[in-house]
């Protein structure tokens, strides 16, 4: 009896480390890259499915990428080889918005193409989602972001946009489109004003 109970306690014991040492898995595709493991498999999926069809149907791409540790210097910087990685047609020109989070430094770095999104529309989108990033709900806020963009999108450029292939195409010093960004935002609270 006595042994019969200490296995159980054992086993027990065994499956709640074994629990505990699974993470969530890594998820990389063309419009979601969770490298942080905020979401499960089933609710990476979804999501990515969801940010395709959204970007097919507006002609723009939406995209959200984490880190367990920022890999850039900053968020600015690196939300930048993000949206280059993967909003990149092959001709210079970037159409498209991106989230970038990162997990270790409690930080969002939104950046989009200029000809997209503005500054009014990104602040909106920022007020729709870092309430969900404040509360670790992640896979709301991704939702709240996806849902926002796409209803700022249509507002701004109706439900079938036509944005053009390069907005600086009358200058010749600027190639490409320069991202429009929004602020560093600590949403847990961790950073000094000097950081923010």
């Amino acid at each position: 009896m006595k042994k019969s109970f200490l296995r159980n306690i054992l086993c027990l014991l065994v499956l709640v480390c074994l629990a505990l040492s699974v993470s969530a898995a890594e998820y990389v595709s063309d419009y979601l890259s969770d490298s942080a493991g905020y979401l499960t498999d089933e609710q990476a999926q979804a999501l990515d499915s969801s940010l395709e069809q959204a970007s097919k149907e507006l002609t723009v791409y939406i995209r959200i990428a984490t880190e367990k540790t920022m890999s850039g210097s900053s968020p600015e910087e690196t939300a930048g080889d993000y949206y280059d990685y993967f909003n990149d047609t092959g001709d210079g020109y970037l159409p498209g918005i991106l989230l970038y989070v990162c997990r270790d430094d409690y930080t969002y770095y939104v950046t989009a193409s200029d000809n997209v999104f503005n500054d009014e529309m990104i602040s909106t989108l920022e007020d729709s989602f870092v309430p969900y990033l404040s509360d670790d709900d992640y896979l709301g806020a991704f939702n709240a972001y996806l849902e926002t963009a796409r209803e700022l999108i249509v507002e701004y450029h109706g439900s079938s946009p036509n944005f053009p292939d390069d907005p600086y195409s009358d200058s010749d010093t600027v190639t490409d489109t320069i991202p429009n960004s929004a602020f560093v935002y600590d949403y847990a609270g961790y950073l000094t004003d000097e950081q923010t």
